[in-house]
């Protein structure tokens, strides 16, 4: 067993690939870790790369070629063929600080944590911001990325947690927060050390006109599965409700309103469509104390100070909160 497992799923990343690799092989650490690499099926000289850090590297980096199934099953196989205490994920276009194994690991350890997570960097070309997880009061609040997270590898064996297949949009919503549910603590990291790479052309979350964003749907039934299937629903019902709010209604706002733009009548039944999916499993969601509370201030980022009324005037279709409130609050984010 090693202290640490580090999952990097790859498919045609040749010009992202080395800057990941360097940040992960190149790590200031006094644990054992390793770099579980799957080429998912590359056609481009992604498979060269990672056979020649394997060869340069075979004490941390180990290569498997799989066909092409998509970031989710590969990311499992990376999790049933990993042999770490713990482990965490690291997309093949992003990187990491070189202190990354053992920021986590000095805090997990300390108190036996079951996650650690941590605030991110998102890049944006040579612009670089530094994205908060706001998790003081409701860990519940983390962003839903499983990256720029460590797990403790009994736990997902324990319950056989997986990524959802078959999804494009919403596998780590499911991931993260099935884990959350089976977890008996967590911890903050102080410094972030996951740089994400964002609007990268050709990734799935750039091309928001052809994402499955209705996906998250299926994400979050997997979510009420898993609670279900392993006895936390009715422990942890009024937090998953809380997370249907942000995800299915506020956060899917803007690709609702991007798809079906210019038509209002197509906009309109969306969003309806979005709280008839909440309300068939939380009827009175809008009740929630998480919600109402807005303890990390989440709601009133994102809507304003007066969120409910901006909320409920989206929901209900009234055309100045649609695409005034929305827009101002959602799009410019």
């Amino acid at each position: 067993m090693v202290d640490l497992s580090v999952i990097v799923p790859i498919y045609n990343l040749e010009s992202f690939l080395e800057e990941c690799l360097n940040s992960l092989v190149k790590q200031n650490s006094k644990y054992s870790y390793e770099v579980i690499c799957i080429n998912d099926g590359s056609t481009d000289r992604s498979g060269e790369i990672l056979q020649s850090y394997a060869n340069k590297y075979p004490k941390i980096v180990r290569v498997f070629n799989k066909e092409n199934e998509g970031v989710s099953a590969a990311r499992n196989f990376g999790i049933s063929n990993s042999l770490g205490k713990y482990l965490t994920f690291v997309d093949g276009d992003d990187w990491v600080s070189e202190q990354m194994v053992d920021l986590s690991l000095d805090l997990l350890q300390s108190n036996n944590y079951d996650i650690a997570i941590s605030d991110t960097i998102h890049v944006f070309n040579d612009n670089k911001i530094v994205v908060e997880e706001k998790i003081k009061h409701f860990v519940f609040n983390t962003e839903n990325h499983a990256c720029g997270k460590v797990f403790k590898k009994s736990l997902i064996d324990k319950y056989n947690l997986e990524f959802p297949r078959g999804i494009k949009i919403g596998e780590d919503l499911s991931f993260t927060f099935s884990y959350l549910l089976i977890c008996n603590n967590y911890t903050k990291i102080k410094d972030p050390y996951y740089y994400y790479r964002r609007n990268r052309s050709g990734s799935v979350m750039s091309n928001r006109k052809q994402s499955k964003y209705k996906d998250i749907y299926k994400a979050c039934n997997n979510l009420i599965e898993f609670a279900k299937k392993n006895h936390k629903y009715t422990l942890y019902k009024e937090e998953i409700e809380y997370i249907f709010i942000k995800n299915i209604i506020v956060r899917t706002l803007p690709k609702t309103i991007k798809n079906e733009l210019p038509y209002y009548k197509k906009i309109k039944l969306n969003i309806k469509e979005q709280a008839t999916f909440i309300e068939q499993f939380f009827p009175n969601w809008k009740n929630n104390r998480y919600f109402r509370e807005d303890v990390e201030g989440y709601f009133v980022e994102k809507l304003g100070v007066n969120y409910i009324k901006n909320l409920n005037g989206i929901i209900t279709g009234n055309l100045f909160y649609i695409f005034f409130i929305a827009f101002d609050r959602l799009f410019k984010k």
